[in-house]
């Protein structure tokens, strides 16, 4: 029997494409045989031809032909970080070198939309708005910043927006319904039901004018030839696809890793400088996606944990499955997660993801300590927690404990606490004599 050699993509910025559905690389297989008709050389490979329509087989190729697309020539090949650079200028999107790849799909992105809301009416817009739960907003005051705030904070609305990018792409291209282009690319990341989105008034919405939108951008002369007309669409889809992949629970790590860069990194170009406050202090209006760094270091041969309690208004969980750690990674909900390999070169020894426009709405707070399995935390230093904005990659809260832990068992750090719409982070820092079994009994776990 033949040994079957596995598909492997080069480019670190692909490799998102291998954990792709057939469905939604059938998009992106017709973008460049259809639009690059011409002088594509992917439709005549034999490997393509013995096993299309299975493209994970040969994903690697699929790959490798987008890449020579953006390179303009088959002899000089440009990473796919330059592609993306190069569609954002043809977008007129502003970016800086250093800006990592999720960055710069973010931005162009948001251009999309941009271009879209300026082909809208008036009622459009307000539809539009309407349809992703912002419907208080003047006649007056509908401006494109009212969306992008929506797009750029992360949560349900984004992922609406998001997918209806996507979901426009795909229509356009397989000129299938928009029920199945949910369903078949990555629909079911965005609602319980992808089906159930597809029927609401919001797909109809979101659809209609972004689809004209996309439209007019890929219709423009100043595409040029082939090669934009490939990659310009090419690119928006991808990225697309990286962010709703990229936020679904138990997303593959190594988009996880990629996230985690573009969140938890510096973002040079805005020079933001973190803000160090003291205890008891509260931090406002956080997204909805979100992370949680945790460091110290140890002397001796002790594990340290991070643990989440997830509480109802009375401070007790619903069930067990309310308590996040290491051996209970990943909330029902998607909400909270346990980050379980936290990329090399970081200054975090554990970190957790939130997406808080998941959690249910019985839970109220997020209680998070530092456990330790010695005596107490004497042997255990330089502690500090820190928050990053998951979309925009802005640090907003930081600080290292301070104060004597030599005889605490358990950390306080703070608490998430779910106020009116939103939510805030109290930031508390205080050791307790309670080891974790108490604190489980205190708020209603069964940790025997």
């Amino acid at each position: 029997m033949p040994i079957e050699i596995q598909p492997r993509i080069e480019d670190t910025d692909l490799k998102i494409l291998a954990e792709l559905s057939n469905a939604e690389l059938e998009v992106l297989y017709k973008i460049i045989v259809g639009k690059g008709k011409l002088t594509e050389a992917l439709s005549s490979n034999k490997v393509v031809k013995r096993y299309y329509p299975d493209h994970e087989r040969y994903v690697d190729l699929i790959a490798k032909e987008l890449i020579a697309f953006g390179s303009h020539t088959f002899f000089f090949k440009k990473n796919y970080a330059a592609i993306v650079r190069d569609v954002c200028d043809k977008m007129e999107v502003a970016h800086g070198d250093l800006q990592t790849i999720e960055r710069l799909e973010q931005d162009l992105l948001s251009k999309v939309l941009e271009r879209s809301w300026e082909s809208m009416s008036d009622d459009d817009r307000r539809d539009l708005l309407d349809s992703i739960g912002e419907k208080n907003t003047s006649l007056s005051g509908m401006t494109f910043d009212v969306l992008n705030r929506l797009f750029q904070a992360g949560g349900s609305p984004s992922k609406m927006l998001t997918m209806s990018i996507v979901g426009s792409i795909g229509e356009s291209i397989l000129g299938n319904t928009f029920a199945s282009i949910v369903a078949s690319t990555g629909g079911a990341l965005l609602l319980e039901s992808a089906t159930e989105f597809a029927a609401t008034r919001a797909a109809s919405i979101l659809t209609g004018p972004i689809g004209i939108g996309l439209a007019t951008i890929f219709t423009l002369k100043q595409l040029g030839g082939p090669a934009y007309r490939v990659t310009v669409p090419a690119v928006i889809y991808i990225a697309g696809l990286r962010r709703l992949h990229a936020s679904k629970p138990g997303a593959n790590s190594s988009m996880k890793n990629s996230l985690l860069k573009n969140s938890l990194m510096k973002n040079p170009s805005t020079g933001h400088s973190p803000l160090n406050l003291t205890r008891r202090k509260r931090v406002g209006e956080l997204p909805d996606i979100m992370f949680a760094g945790f460091g110290w270091k140890v002397s001796g041969n002790f594990d340290v944990d991070a643990v989440a309690f997830l509480l109802r208004a009375d401070e007790r969980v619903d069930s067990d499955a309310e308590f996040v750690f290491f051996n209970q990674p990943i909330h029902p909900s998607g909400g909270v997660e346990w980050i379980e390999n936290v990329p090399r070169g970081f200054e975090e020894v554990e970190m957790m993801q939130f997406d808080l426009s998941r959690l249910p709405s019985t839970v109220r707070s997020i209680k998070l300590f530092l456990t330790i399995d010695a005596k107490n935390f004497e042997p255990v230093s330089d502690m500090f927690i820190k928050l990053v904005d998951g979309t925009r990659g802005q640090e907003i809260f930081r600080s290292r404990l301070k104060g004597d832990f030599t005889r605490a068992k358990t950390i306080e750090l703070g608490a998430l606490d779910r106020q009116g719409c939103g939510w805030e982070f109290e930031f508390i820092g205080n050791g307790s004599d309670s080891e974790l079994a108490a604190l489980c009994k205190e708020f209603g776990v069964n940790a025997e």
